[in-house]
C-alpha cells in the first residue's frame, strides 16, 4: 500500500473462508426398497449410475435449470436411499454426459461432451470429481469438427492414468472412433483415430493388462451397423487387431464392453437394429473368451420392444448377468436378471409413470439400483429404483411381470483392418465449470424401511454468532432420518446469500451476506410419515468498518509510531507486538491482524525510510573574477540561501561566505556551505572577423597583459596553435577559440570566425601533337556558374563558356581562366604540337567498265611513305601506289597516303560496273475464262526471246498477247546488249473453270401448298427468268408461285467469272378441293402438348374463313375468322364435358371455296 501525502491510510479487512469437513451420517432412516422422483428447477435425466463405496452411489445425468444449457449433474445416495449432497458442474453452453466410472481413490470419472467452449457443437469432455464432489481436474479435446466430438466412455487404467474412446465429427457421416489415452495428471499421453471410409463411432472401453479392447459401430450408408472390437498397446496406442462382430439380421450399435474379472474373458451389451425399422431395437448381450471369440448370445425378447437409445448392463459373478431398458415411445421401464444358462431369475416392468425410461442400473450391495428418467408434468425428473437383488418387492412397491424370453442370435466374426490410423492432435485445454449447489425435490413415490429402522432425530450445530460473509460451519446430528432439508432462513432477495435451501445431508458451506438474526430449518424426512423439524438461530453481525494507521515513512535518523483506533479485544502485529501501536526505526512491511465473530480484520502497511537529500556545495576555493553559479541539487526540493532567496542555484559575483538549507519532497532537511575568494578581472582583445578564398591565407593574433599561455582550435589548419598570432589557411569557414591563461592562472576563452569562400577550380585536358590541317576540341571541366577567358585567342573559333575548337598552323600554348560570382579565380593550361600533312592525288579518272572487268587505279603523293587503299575486296594489294581492281559491284575506292609523322591525305577514284536488270513480265499471274485474250509486257533487258515462241513476234518485242483454253506458263529472256547480260522472268495465264450448278425445288403447288422454294449452288451471282412470279429474280433462293406448271431458268456466275445455265420444272395441280382438307375426328385438350387444341392449322393459306363449334344443344360456343386459332374444349372459360360437337366451315381458298361440316369428339 502505498502511503499518502498525509501519511494517513485506510484499514482493509481479508476474511479468510473455512470449509469444514462433511460429517456422514452414520445411522440414517433405512430403505429396503424405494422408488425416487428427483427434481430440479428444470428437466433433470439420468444416464449412469456408479458404485461409490460404502454400500452409497453415484447417480450421473444431466439437468436444464436456466438458459445456459444442460449442466452436468451428479447426486450421491446410500443404497439406503438416503440423498447425502448434489452438484452440478457447467459453463455458458450445453453439456451432454454419456458414461462414468469409479476410480481406487473412490473419485468419480465422466466422459461426455462440452459446448461451452470453442465449439457449440461440442468437444470431447472427461472430468474427475472426488468422493465429495470437489472437481479435481476437467479437459476438452477438440479437432475443430462441423459436428462435434464426443466422449463415449472412460476407465481408470491400470498402472496409473486413464482411457477414453469416444468419436470425433460424431454425429457426421464420416465421423472417426477417437481413443485417448491420459496420464495421471490428466495430460495427453497419446491419441488415435481411427477411419473405415465411411461412420465410425467409438463406444466403450475396458484395460486388459498391457492392452486396452475399444468397441465401436460402424454403418456404410444403406447398410445395418457392424460391431468392432479393437485392441490396442495401452503404452504406446499401437494397433494389434480387430474384430468385426456381424449379426446375420439386422445390425449391432452402441456396444459397450467389459472385461469379466471373476471367470474371464469380455462381456459385449448393445443394440439389436433393423435400418429399415428404427424404432424396433432389441437388447443383445455377446459373451466373448480371452481370443474374443463368441462364445454365448442372449438376445432379449420383449413383445413391446425394449428400444430405447440407452441400455444399462452388469455381468455377475456367478456368470449371469441383470439389465435394463426403456421404450422409446411408451411409459415403461424394464429391469432383467438372467442366469449364466439364459433362464431368466426375474422380469420387471415398471409402470405408472410418464415416458418412464430406464438408462443403467448397479448392484449396490445386495439392492439392484437401477436410475433413468421419468415425465412429471412439463419437466422430466430422475427416476431411481431399489430393490433386493433376489427381484422379490413387497405390494408397496411391486412392479408388474414382464413377458421377457432370452435367444440366441447367430453372429459371424471376422478380421477388421481399419483403413487409416493416425495420431490426431487435440487441444488439450485444462477448462473450468463453475460449481454449485443443487436443490433436489425429492419425491418418494414408495418406499419399504428397512427391517430395524431407527427413530428419527432431527439435531444439528451451529455457533450463535457468525460475521457476514463467513462461511456457516454446521453439524449435522441427525439420526434415524433419510432425506434431510434445510432452510436457512432468507428469502433470496438482495442477495443475501450464497444459497437459500438445500437437500443435501450435509450442504456446502454458507454465507449470509447481510447482518442480522437468521432461523435455520432442518427438516428431516419432509413429507413421510417420520417428518421431525428443528429450528435455531443464529445472529449476524457485521463485518468491523475500516480504521487509520498514521505515518508510513519517516527521515533516515527519525522514528515512526504506527497506531490503530480499530477496538478489538485482541491485536498482533507483525514484530508480535499485541497492543494497537508501535515504534519503528526500520523500514519494512508491517501488519496488524484482529478477530471479530469469524471475520479475521487485517491490514498491512509498507514503511520506507527516506534518505536524507545529498546537498555539497563543494570546497572553500579562490577562483578568478566571473559569476560562478552554486547550484543545490536535488529538484522539486525547497532551498533557503543566507540572503533567504529561495532558488535551486545562487548566482556568486563577490568574495565572501554562503550557505544553503534543502528540504526534499519527504520533508527531510540538509545543509551545506562553502567560502569563496576571487582574483582581478583579466583584460586581452583579439583581431575581428575576416574572410578569405579557398586556400588562401589570414593571418590571427591575440593581445593582453600579464598573458603566459595560448591554445587555438582546430589547430589543423594553423600555422602553430600555442602562440598569439598564428597564419590560418582554413578549408571552410571556421571558427578559431582561443583559449588564454595569465600569470595567475584564470582562463580566458574567445572565438574569432574566418569566412571562407568557395574557390573555383578548373582543369584542361592534357597537352597533344596534331597534323597539320587538323581540329582539336579543347575542353576543360570547372566549377559551374564561372566565367572563362582564353589567351592567346589565335586559331580559336566557337567559344563557348569552358570549352574552344582549335586549328592552329604552328605549335602553340593556351591558357585558361575561371572567375565565380564571389570574385575567386582559378586558371590552367594547354600545349598544342603541329606536325605538316603529305599531299595526295588520285591519277585514275572515275569510269564505267561491265562486270568482272579488270581496272588499274593510281596515288600520287611527294612526301608519303606508305598508302592504304579501301575498300580492299577485290584489289591486288591495298598498301601499293597502284593496285589493280576487279570490282563486283560500283566502288568508291579510297586511298590515304601516310608521311613520316603519322599524318595523313585522302583521294577517291569511282568505279561504276554495268548492273543487270531484272528482268520481268506484267502480269505476272492473271486468271481468265478459256479463250479470253490477255496481252503480257517484258522489261529489264534490250533484246527479248518469248516462250513458247511465237513466230509471229519479231525478236525483241516487249509485248506478247496470248488466249490460252488451259492454263499456261510463259517465259521471257532480257539480253543487255552492251555487256551480253540476260535475265528470265515467267508469267502464268490461269483458265477458271466454269460454273458447276446443282438446282433444286422444295415441292410442287397445289391446293394447299402455293409456293416453292428454288435453290440454285455452284456461284457467286444468279439470275432467274420468268421473273414475274418470283420473290427475287437474283437470290440463290427464290420463292416461285406459279400459277400454271412454269419451267425456271437460271445463269450463275461463278467467282472466276465464268457462266453456265440450268433450269428446273414447278408443276401446279388443281384437282377436288375438298380431298386434300381434313380434320381430326377426336382431341384431348389435357395440356400434355399432344392433340390438345381443334382447328385447322394445317390447311395453309385461307382467303377468307367461318368456322363454328356448337354443343348438343345447338349453341354456338366457338368462332372465328382465323385460321390459326383453335378450339380448347373450353366455354366462357368453362372446361366442357367429354362428348361429341359439331363443326361448321365455309373457307375460301386459291383452288375455290370449301363447305365442310362434322363432329368431332372432347375426351377428357
Amino acid at each position: 500500500m502505498s502511503p499518502s501525502k498525509s501519511s494517513i491510510v485506510l484499514v482493509r479487512f481479508f476474511i479468510t473462508v473455512l470449509f469444514l469437513s462433511p460429517l456422514l451420517v452414520s445411522n440414517a432412516q433405512c430403505y429396503k426398497e424405494f422408488k425416487y422422483a428427483l427434481g430440479t428447477n428444470g428437466d433433470a435425466e439420468a444416464y449412469d449410475i456408479v458404485d461409490a463405496g460404502n454400500s452409497n452411489f453415484f447417480v450421473i445425468g444431466t439437468t436444464v435449470e436456466d438458459a445456459t444449457g444442460k449442466n452436468i449433474l451428479v447426486t450421491k445416495m446410500s443404497a439406503g436411499g438416503a440423498i447425502l449432497w448434489s452438484r452440478t458442474y457447467g459453463g455458458a453452453g450445453t453439456e451432454v454426459v454419456r458414461k462414468a466410472s469409479r476410480t481406487t481413490d473412490n473419485g468419480l470419472l465422466i466422459a461426455g461432451s462440452t459446448g461451452s467452449f470453442s465449439n457449440a457443437k461440442g468437444d470431447i469432455m472427461c472430468m474427475k470429481i472426488n468422493e465429495d464432489g470437489t472437481l479435481l481436474w476437467l479437459r476438452r479435446f477438440g479437432s475443430n469438427a462441423i459436428n462435434g466430438d464426443l466422449g463415449m466412455d472412460i476407465i481408470e487404467t491400470s498402472g496409473g492414468g486413464y482411457a477414453l474412446a469416444g468419436a470425433t465429427n460424431s454425429s457426421g457421416l464420416n465421423a472417426h472412433m477417437a481413443v485417448i489415452k491420459l496420464n495421471q495428471a490428466a495430460n495427453i499421453v497419446w491419441s488415435k483415430s481411427f477411419d473405415c471410409g465411411f461412420k465410425a463411432n467409438g463406444i466403450g472401453v475396458t484395460d486388459n493388462g498391457t492392452s486396452l479392447m475399444v468397441t465401436a459401430d460402424i454403418q456404410q450408408s444403406g447398410a445395418d451397423a457392424d460391431g468392432i472390437i479393437t485392441e490396442l498397446n495401452k503404452g504406446n496406442g499401437q494397433f494389434i487387431k480387430a474384430v468385426k462382430l456381424h449379426p446375420l439380421t439386422g445390425g449391432l450399435s452402441s456396444p459397450y464392453i467389459s472385461k469379466d474379472i471373476a471367470n474371464g474373458g469380455f462381456w459385449v451389451s448393445g443394440h439389436l437394429t433393423d435400418r429399415t425399422q428404427p424404432s424396433k431395437m432389441q437388447q443383445i448381450v455377446l459373451r466373448l473368451d480371452d481370443e474374443l471369440n463368441i462364445t454365448t448370445t442372449y438376445k432379449l425378447v420383449l413383445p413391446d420392444y425394449a428400444n430405447n437409445n440407452f441400455t444399462g448392463f452388469q455381468y455377475m459373478n456367478n456368470g449371469g448377468f441383470i439389465a435394463c431398458s426403456g421404450m422409446q415411445s411408451l411409459s415403461n421401464g424394464f429391469i432383467f436378471s438372467v442366469r449364466e444358462d439364459a433362464s431368466v431369475v426375474f422380469a420387471k416392468k415398471l409402470v405408472g409413470g410418464s415416458d418412464r425410461k430406464l438408462t443403467a442400473l448397479r448392484l449396490i450391495g445386495n439392492k439392484i439400483i437401477s436410475v433413468g428418467s421419468d415425465r412429471r408434468g412439463a419437466n422430466n425428473e430422475m427416476f431411481i429404483i431399489g430393490f433386493d437383488s433376489s427381484g422379490v418387492m413387497e405390494s408397496t412397491c411391486k412392479t408388474d411381470t414382464a413377458n421377457l424370453s432370452v435367444q440366441t442370435h447367430s453372429f459371424t466374426e471376422s478380421p477388421f483392418n481399419w483403413t487409416a490410423i493416425s495420431d490426431v492432435v487435440f487441444k488439450n485445454i485444462g477448462a473450468d465449470f463453475t460449481k454449485k449447489a443443487t436443490s433436489l425435490n425429492a419425491i418418494v413415490l414408495c418406499s419399504v424401511k428397512c427391517d430395524s429402522a431407527p427413530a428419527v432425530h432431527a439435531n444439528f450445530e451451529i455457533p450463535d454468532t457468525i460475521c457476514v460473509n463467513t462461511p456457516v460451519p454446521i453439524i449435522n446430528k441427525t439420526t434415524g432420518a433419510t432425506i434431510c432439508f434445510w432452510n436457512f432462513g432468507i428469502s433470496g432477495v438482495n442477495d443475501s446469500t450464497n444459497i437459500y435451501t438445500s437437500s443435501d445431508t450435509l450442504p456446502l458451506p454458507f454465507t449470509y451476506r447481510a447482518p442480522g438474526v437468521y432461523n435455520i430449518d432442518l427438516i428431516a424426512d419432509k413429507g413421510l410419515s417420520t417428518e421431525t423439524i428443528l429450528t435455531k438461530t443464529i445472529i449476524v453481525v457485521a463485518s468491523p468498518a475500516g480504521k487509520i494507521l498514521f505515518d508510513t515513512s519517516f527521515c533516515k535518523g527519525d522514528s515512526l509510531l504506527i497506531k490503530t483506533d480499530f477496538t478489538s479485544d485482541s491485536y498482533l502485529w507483525s514484530n508480535g507486538a499485541i497492543t494497537n501501536f508501535i515504534v519503528i526505526k526500520e523500514p519494512g512491511n508491517y501488519w496488524i491482524e484482529t478477530d471479530h465473530y469469524g471475520c479475521v480484520v487485517r491490514d498491512s502497511i509498507y514503511v520506507t525510510e527516506n534518505a536524507l537529500p545529498v546537498v555539497y556545495l563543494g570546497n572553500d576555493t579562490t577562483v578568478c573574477s566571473q559569476n560562478l553559479l552554486l547550484n543545490a541539487g536535488n529538484p522539486g526540493a525547497t532551498y533557503v540561501w543566507q540572503d533567504g532567496t529561495t532558488a535551486q542555484t545562487f548566482n556568486v559575483a563577490s568574495s565572501g561566505s554562503y550557505k544553503v538549507q534543502v528540504k526534499d519532497i519527504n520533508s527531510c532537511i540538509n545543509r551545506d556551505s562553502i567560502k569563496i575568494s576571487m582574483y582581478a578581472k583579466m583584460e586581452w582583445e583579439h583581431n575581428a572577423a575576416t574572410t578569405v578564398c579557398t586556400g588562401n591565407t589570414t593571418q590571427l593574433f591575440v593581445r593582453g597583459a600579464n598573458l603566459k599561455t595560448y591554445s587555438w582550435s582546430p589547430a589543423i589548419t594553423l600555422s602553430d596553435s600555442t602562440i598569439s598570432n598564428p597564419v590560418a589557411r582554413p578549408f571552410d569557414t571556421t571558427l578559431y577559440t582561443i583559449h588564454v591563461t595569465d600569470n595567475n592562472g584564470c582562463r580566458g576563452t574567445d572565438s574569432v570566425r574566418v569566412n571562407v569562400k568557395p574557390a573555383p577550380f578548373v582543369i584542361t585536358m592534357d597537352s597533344t601533337t596534331i597534323c597539320a590541317g587538323s581540329q582539336i576540341a579543347l575542353a576543360t571541366m570547372s566549377t559551374a556558374g564561372v566565367s572563362y577567358a582564353w589567351s592567346p585567342n589565335d586559331y580559336l573559333s566557337n567559344i563557348s563558356g569552358g570549352g574552344a575548337m582549335a586549328t592552329p598552323e604552328k605549335s602553340i600554348k593556351y591558357f585558361v581562366t575561371v572567375t565565380a560570382t564571389n570574385g575567386c579565380t582559378d586558371s590552367d593550361s594547354i600545349s598544342i604540337y603541329v606536325n605538316p600533312s603529305p599531299a595526295v592525288a588520285a591519277g585514275t579518272l572515275d569510269t564505267l567498265v561491265c562486270p568482272g572487268a579488270k581496272v588499274s587505279l593510281a596515288a600520287i603523293s611527294p612526301t608519303a611513305i606508305s598508302y592504304k587503299w579501301m575498300p580492299s575486296l577485290n584489289l591486288d594489294d591495298a598498301s601499293s601506289a597502284s593496285p589493280v581492281a576487279t570490282p563486283a559491284v560500283t566502288t568508291d575506292y579510297y586511298v590515304k597516303a601516310f608521311n613520316q609523322y603519322g599524318c595523313t591525305a585522302t583521294d577517291t577514284v569511282h568505279v561504276d560496273v554495268k548492273r543487270k536488270a531484272p528482268a520481268a513480265i506484267e502480269p505476272a499471274f492473271v486468271t481468265v475464262c478459256p479463250g479470253t485474250a490477255v496481252t503480257l509486257k517484258a522489261t529489264g533487258g534490250d533484246v527479248y526471246q518469248w516462250f513458247p515462241i511465237d513466230l509471229s513476234l519479231e525478236k525483241g518485242d516487249t509485248t506478247f498477247t496470248v488466249a490460252p483454253l488451259i492454263t499456261t506458263t510463259y517465259k521471257v529472256l532480257a539480253t543487255d546488249a552492251n555487256c551480253g547480260i540476260t535475265d528470265t522472268a515467267y508469267a502464268t495465264v490461269n483458265i477458271s473453270s466454269p460454273a458447276s450448278i446443282n438446282i433444286s425445288k422444295s415441292n410442287d403447288v397445289d391446293c394447299i401448298l402455293s409456293t416453292a422454294t428454288l435453290k440454285a449452288e455452284g456461284g457467286v451471282n444468279y439470275r432467274w427468268s420468268p421473273e414475274n412470279t418470283l420473290s427475287d429474280a437474283t437470290t440463290a433462293t427464290p420463292v416461285a408461285f406459279p400459277m400454271q406448271t412454269t419451267t425456271y431458268h437460271v445463269k450463275v456466275t461463278n467467282s472466276g467469272g465464268c457462266i453456265s445455265t440450268d433450269s428446273v420444272t414447278v408443276f401446279v395441280f388443281k384437282a377436288s378441293v375438298e380431298n386434300g382438307y381434313k380434320l381430326p375426328t377426336a382431341f384431348t385438350p389435357n395440356n400434355d402438348g399432344n392433340n390438345d387444341c381443334f382447328g385447322l392449322r394445317t390447311w395453309g393459306p385461307l382467303m377468307s374463313l367461318q368456322f363454328n363449334i356448337y354443343n348438343r344443344e345447338g349453341t354456338l360456343i366457338f368462332h372465328t375468322n382465323n385460321a390459326s386459332d383453335c378450339w380448347d374444349g373450353t366455354y366462357k372459360g368453362v372446361r366442357q364435358p367429354t362428348g361429341s360437337y359439331v363443326y361448321q366451315i365455309k373457307a375460301k381458298v386459291s383452288c375455290g371455296v370449301i363447305n365442310h361440316s362434322g363432329s368431332v369428339v372432347l375426351i377428357r
